[in-house]
């Protein structure tokens, strides 16, 4: 499961630009972050950062925030969707604010036949741009946030899938996170009896094209070759895990730095 998250849309355009290959598709997406800076001229002021529409230090799901999206329409295109996937079939909005909700995250193992994923699965992937993701270690009837983050970079590549549907003359534009088996380090911290073991996608940067572009129905190689190669947990080297602070309720730190430092648990009984 993944169902906290942060992101920084500066830091997201930043690595897109930095780790794009195609000179076209880069000189578009310098295009559009400048054009970007002009509509945020907050994001280089002393406004706290909390209260930017552009970064987020911890966000649930459920609050659907906007994150910065790579997905492919036609070409390869950068924008920002909200997470919570709504189908392109569904038409009553009181479906959609249900399934808003009810597609948070996609199981790698089935999304290929779910009804509310089997379409986006071919055509509609995306690599959603975080600073990292939040997961709870259960300890009796304590649960211990971590942030877990690139262990080299400051941005982390998600797999997800996106969504565009049309409900009473609105335009969804949402995403889900695809998650997968946990690597071993994971594995010890999401120890959710409901669901444990779970991690989200994590893909290099030169797997970004390969995920996002789509899929011909039947292309049976091209889904052998997703399933083999992309659809895989991060190595548990590749990522650092940090303790932090209780995030919510009257005590939490919620959507402020200190949601990222280091908060040690002297009952902690794993070492990851």
């Amino acid at each position: 499961m993944c169902y906290n998250a942060s992101y920084d849309a500066e830091r997201a355009f930043k690595k897109a630009i930095r780790d794009e290959l195609n000179p076209d598709v880069r000189a578009d997406l310098e295009r559009k972050h400048e054009e970007w800076k002009q509509k945020n001229p907050d994001i280089y002021t002393e406004k706290p950062a909390s209260i930017k529409k552009d970064q987020r230090f911890f966000t649930s799901a459920f609050e659907h925030d906007a994150f910065p999206i790579a997905y492919f329409e036609g070409s390869k295109q950068f924008g920002f969707m909200q997470w919570g996937l709504v189908p392109r079939w569904c038409r009553s909005e009181d479906k959609a604010l249900k399934l808003w909700n009810q597609c948070i995250n996609a199981r790698s193992e089935t999304m290929f036949e779910k009804p509310s994923f089997k379409a986006s699965s071919l055509d509609r992937r995306c690599v959603i741009y975080m600073t990292g993701f939040f997961e709870y270690h259960h300890q009796g009837s304590k649960r211990i946030p971590f942030f877990i983050q690139d262990s080299e970079a400051d941005t982390m590549l998600v797999g997800g899938l996106w969504e565009e549907a049309t409900i009473v003359s609105k335009v969804w534009r949402t995403f889900t996170i695809v998650t997968v088996p946990a690597n071993d380090k994971m594995s010890l911290i999401h120890n959710n009896p409901k669901n444990p073991n779970r991690m989200p996608l994590i893909l290099r940067p030169d797997q970004v094209d390969e995920w996002i572009n789509p899929t011909q129905p039947g292309n049976k190689p091209a889904m052998d070759r997703l399933k083999s190669d992309l659809i895989l947990p991060y190595p548990s080297d590749g990522l650092k895990y940090t303790s932090v602070a209780q995030l919510q309720g009257k005590a939490g730190v919620g959507d402020s730095e200190k949601a990222h430092e280091v908060h040690a648990y002297p009952e902690l009984d794993i070492l990851v």
